[in-house]
């Protein structure tokens, strides 16, 4: 098997195609992949690597570049998804050979850990460890008090980058976000509707029940009444703020109202982080 980095000339429809035959819902999958998860997007196409048999992609490891907060340091972070193997080749070693290959590319290529959501007993084995808990403040929607003035929202639907001055704003200091922007579109828009309003935005999907919280900044107040009004609209009792750091101004201000909050870690799997240079990491 030949490892080598992907090219977006010639890869780009092809890691759509794996991508898609990988996991379920092949079209809606190789749309994501074109349409923002990779085309257009921190996707690194020098780090990331590919198996190659007999000129066919074999399998993928990929790798998006982030800059992660540490308090005021910074720590460029390889972001790891879209592990694929194409099922003809599995239970070979193929997708361990470009694991360890690409890790091996890490450090030259500027990265000082990595970091992925994975599978249980499959990324320890190449120094992976979990690195913190799954942790979600959860509010009942009729425990919010409305705010006196309604908020003006509009949908957004052009190019997030637009959002990054908010956030990073918010964000400066607070450890374990990112220094945005890193995705350039909407990946999900069937999935997450993102509204702005004057100052910030919020990013939520319904799941079930629960309108979920996947991005906000600005006004913490503001950004709460805008989710308590959607969270009325859509009849969901119940509101949650996903991976929402603690520490942030959301979330410090979430801690002060009524709320209870879910944590669950596993002791293999999820959240897990690589050191691939302690020096930089430690400078």
């Amino acid at each position: 098997m030949d490892l080598r980095s992907p090219t977006s000339d010639e890869h780009l429809t092809v890691l759509a195609d794996i991508f898609g035959k990988t996991f379920t819902d092949y079209w809606p999958r190789r749309a994501y992949v074109l349409e923002g998860y990779i085309a257009e997007s921190h996707y690194d196409w020098n780090a990331s690597r590919i198996g190659v048999i007999d000129d066919e992609v074999a399998t993928h490891f990929g790798v998006w570049g982030i800059t992660m907060r540490v308090g005021v340091s910074r720590l460029r972070v390889a972001g790891i998804g879209a592990v694929a193997t194409l099922e003809s080749h599995r239970g070979k070693g193929l997708m361990a050979k470009t694991v360890s290959d690409c890790i091996a590319g890490m450090s030259p290529a500027g990265y000082d850990v990595s970091l992925l959501f994975g599978i249980s007993n499959f990324y320890h084995r190449f120094g992976y460890e979990v690195c913190f808990s799954n942790r979600s403040f959860v509010l009942t929607t009729r425990e919010i008090k409305a705010a006196e003035t309604a908020v003006r929202t509009e949908p957004f639907t052009g190019d997030v980058t637009e959002l990054a001055e908010a956030y990073n704003s918010a964000n400066e200091a607070v450890t374990g976000t990112y220094v945005r922007p890193t995705y350039g579109l909407n990946r999900k828009p069937k999935e997450y509707l993102i509204r702005r309003f004057d100052g910030g935005y919020v990013i939520t999907s319904r799941m079930g029940d629960t309108l979920q919280v996947a991005d906000c900044a600005g006004d913490p107040a503001t950004v709460l009444e805008v989710v308590r009004a959607q969270a009325v609209a859509d009849l969901c009792p119940t509101i949650r703020f996903s991976l929402l750091p603690p520490r942030s101004p959301m979330g410090e201000y979430v801690q002060t109202l009524s709320h209870s909050v879910e944590l669950s870690r596993r002791e293999a799997g999820g959240p897990m982080l690589l050191i691939v240079n302690l020096t930089s990491t430690l400078e």
